[in-house]
């Protein structure tokens, strides 16, 4: 039997219509200890992205503008970003996963990477839950 972990949907408003929003908040691990953050999980995000403010104070991350490389898909446009790490608690278990850290006003992303080889992600509309399931 597979163990799954269970997010409720989070909703949010938009011209006056409730509208689902797949964000779930997990325990990271930062300077200050664990902290929870709000990732939308997002499918079609090649990788786990943060903004570079706050984030870059919380994990101690200097950019280094020899890594940097552009992201497209964020703002409609492509934005500078820098490759990091952070490790994330999920289930009381820690995942040491990649990540990039963008200049953009954006909600930090959950992308496939490091992610889809640990979890299945399922979307339950009528349940209104996000489920990940572990591999």
């Amino acid at each position: 039997m597979s163990t799954k972990i269970v997010f409720p949907y989070q909703f949010k408003v938009i011209n006056k219509e409730e509208v689902a929003d797949p964000v779930i908040y997990l325990d990271v691990v930062t300077k200050f200890g664990l902290r929870k953050i709000g990732f939308l999980v997002d499918s079609g995000s090649d990788t786990v992205v943060l903004p570079l403010a706050p984030y870059h104070f919380w994990f101690n991350f200097q950019p280094d503008i020899k890594t940097a490389t552009t992201l497209g898909g964020i703002e409609g446009k492509g934005v500078t970003a820098y490759p990091g790490k952070i490790a994330l608690q999920i289930s009381k278990e820690e995942f040491n996963i990649r990540c990039y850290f963008v200049k953009s006003n954006t909600m930090p992303l959950l992308g496939r990477l490091d992610i889809w080889d640990k979890f299945s992600w399922i979307f339950d509309n009528k349940k209104k839950l996000v489920i990940f399931e572990v591999l």
